[in-house]
């Protein structure tokens, strides 16, 4: 049986001109981190929540490259702007089926101390996504408390008030998700 470099000659040379291509410049060879931390929560959205996003992983990568790249520059200020990467980090996990991280997460965001570092991300966001972790671990008197939490904060909010039906409902109290 011939080698797989004499059936696909084509494939060998060009496995070769991109070895080489990366050797000659090493910077191809991964993309570099953007020189904004901020840049990075951007692209960890973009990969959850694009079409061409690189899904929940490579989210969680760029999560964790911005609070590595964060630290030395804040210092004693370690709170400040991680809520929106704590919520991100809640969404990626729960797309990875990891729940219970999910929780821990927010539960990080939700510590914060001061109002500031929330940065943009609502207390109600904060309860929807740990009550979604919550509902998946099977945890539903807990996730309702939370999606309660959440429409307290933002009476009306609609997917808050899906949530709550959502759950209420395939816990066969169709009622109650009725009247949501």
């Amino acid at each position: 049986m011939p080698l797989p470099e004499a059936r696909f000659p084509h494939r060998l040379a060009a496995a070769l001109a991109l070895a080489a291509l990366l050797f000659a410049c090493p910077a191809m060879a991964a993309p570099a981190l953007p020189a904004e931390p901020e840049a990075l929560l951007v692209r960890a959205y973009f990969h959850l929540t694009a079409e061409g996003g690189q899904g929940p992983l490579a989210a969680l990568e760029d999560l964790d490259a911005y609070e590595a790249a964060r630290k030395p520059a804040e210092g004693a200020v370690a709170g400040r702007g991680l809520a929106p990467a704590l919520l991100l980090r809640a969404r990626a996990l729960r797309a990875l089926g990891r729940y219970g991280e999910g929780v821990a997460a927010v539960d990080r965001l939700l510590l914060l101390p001061d109002p500031r570092e929330l940065a943009g991300v609502s207390r109600a966001e904060a309860f929807l996504e740990r009550g979604r972790c919550l509902a998946e671990l099977g945890r539903s008197a807990r996730a309702l408390e939370d999606y309660g939490q959440a429409l307290a904060l933002e009476p009306g909010g609609a997917r808050a008030l899906r949530a709550r039906g959502e759950l209420l409902f395939a816990r066969g109290r169709a009622a109650a998700a009725e009247a949501d």
